[in-house]
């Protein structure tokens, strides 16, 4: 609507112009100049009518933002966890279907995960590995079935008492520049008091204990030189996803899950991270989502996911036994090492 109204006034007034030429009532020669003050005001009226344009985008956007804050607070449930050990936990017959999609992206999932256990979830892109932990930890509901938490629905259960057992760390995770080094470590439960040993164990697990002593400023450094020119450094790919990984240790929650937690750092970091994991997570949970078969191979119990079904469950030596999809996954990723 703003380009025409904004075209109809420039080819108008040329027009004008042209007759007012050949009427004899303007020299030929103002032409010339009636162009340029009318390419001027087409400017001049373009910024004008896309701040009008924009401002209305802008209206919607803020009426979405409150049409957003006033929907109904969900159920958040009445049963509260109150066990300081890792709870149990059981898919059954979980099948969950995005909004619009052609199929189920899972269908009829059902599995059990003991206390402290340890378990990998298989599977290729788009198997519906992540879309599993987003309905553990409650953004997503089942189209059907149910998940049990110590034998209680997940949705009976106080969201606050079931965030404080779980830490996550996801693929995309988030990098906290504003912030110094001990924040970015801190932020991962915040309820904990603010104290610069507490950290040193969780880095340590993440294996970047020697961080702080790359900075002049210690945990004290921030870590972004583009807002702290005098006090800031940037760090890699790799030393902000094992940042992340010491946020979660920092949290020190029953149920660990990582997602593809290692994707930025080398072979040799990674195998001292599984470590330090299976040494000091015995007494919890942890749920790993990996491509890399030197993770999960560990773990005590791996879930092969494929088209929304786990297809294969078991050990490593276990699945490979069987000879099925997990050996011929394993193979392939071998064999670009030989």
């Amino acid at each position: 609507a703003t380009s025409v109204i904004e075209n109809a006034a420039v080819v108008g007034t040329l027009i004008w112009g042209s007759f007012q030429i050949v009427a004899g009532v303007l020299p030929i020669g103002y032409f010339v100049t009636l162009q340029r003050l009318v390419s001027d005001a087409q400017g001049a009226l373009t910024n004008i009518l896309w701040m009008v344009a924009s401002s209305l985008q802008d209206i919607l956007n803020t009426n979405d933002f409150y049409n957003f804050l006033n929907l109904p607070d969900e159920d958040r449930g009445s049963v509260t966890i109150k066990s300081k050990a890792a709870p149990s936990i059981e898919f059954k017959d979980v099948t969950f279907s995005y909004p619009d999609a052609p199929e189920p992206t899972l269908k009829n999932v059902s599995f059990t995960i003991s206390p402290s256990e340890s378990i990998a979830l298989v599977g290729e892109n788009g198997s519906g590995k992540t879309t599993i932990i987003k309905l553990l930890l409650g953004f997503y509901q089942p189209t059907s079935g149910e998940i049990l938490i110590d034998g209680k629905n997940l949705n009976s259960i106080n969201k606050a008492s079931w965030y404080e057992q779980v830490g996550v760390l996801f693929q995309d995770f988030s990098r906290y520049y504003f912030t110094t080094l001990g924040e970015n470590i801190w932020l991962g439960d915040v309820t904990k008091k603010y104290a610069e040993n507490k950290f040193v164990d969780a880095l340590k697990k993440a294996d970047i204990e020697k961080l702080p002593n790359d900075f002049k400023h210690g945990y004290g450094q921030y870590l972004s030189k583009s807002i702290y020119k005098d006090n800031g450094s940037d760090l890699s790919g790799g030393q902000w996803q094992r940042l992340a990984l010491a946020r979660s240790f920092f949290r020190s929650a029953n149920i660990l899950i990582l997602d593809e937690p290692t994707a930025a750092v080398d072979a040799k970091a990674e195998y001292e991270i599984f470590q330090q994991i299976s040494r000091q997570q015995k007494d919890k949970t942890t749920i790993i989502i990996s491509h890399r078969f030197s993770t999960v191979r560990k773990a005590k119990k791996i879930l092969v996911i494929e088209g929304g079904k786990i297809i294969e469950s078991g050990t490593h030596k276990q699945l490979m036994d069987i000879n099925g999809s997990y050996k011929h996954m394993f193979e392939l990723q071998a064999e670009g090492y030989k």
